[in-house]
């Protein structure tokens, strides 16, 4: 898949607002990046890995707080990250996952 130029696809987009719970809506591909509430597994896309295999996952993730604002947009090449990706398994996620993940700048900005 490539960056910026086409071949990615938004599948997960929450707007977590704090102390709030996130109303989460599997299964319905997110139409908003900022705005949104829902993910889809590539699996009920009907992807398959085997026969396009995912190069790498980005995230942009980012808290608006007016005390502490945060920015964080990285990808990661991590198999169990694009195992998660692919069948919406969680129970496997862990804090090793995103080691040695790579830092990108903000989208526009690269």
């Amino acid at each position: 898949m490539d960056e910026d130029e086409g071949g990615w696809m938004l599948v997960f987009a929450y707007n977590h607002k704090p102390k709030k719970p996130t109303l989460e809506s599997g299964g319905k591909l997110p139409t908003d990046p900022y705005k949104g509430n829902s993910h889809i597994n590539l699996k009920d896309l009907g992807y398959d890995p085997e026969k396009n295999p995912i190069e790498d996952i980005r995230f942009v993730c980012s808290n608006k707080s007016k005390k502490n604002p945060a920015f964080a947009h990285f990808k990661t090449d991590d198999a169990g990250v694009k195992e998660i990706l692919t069948t919406g398994e969680t129970k496997k996620i862990n804090d090793k996952m995103f080691e040695g993940h790579v830092k990108l700048d903000k989208p526009g900005n690269a």
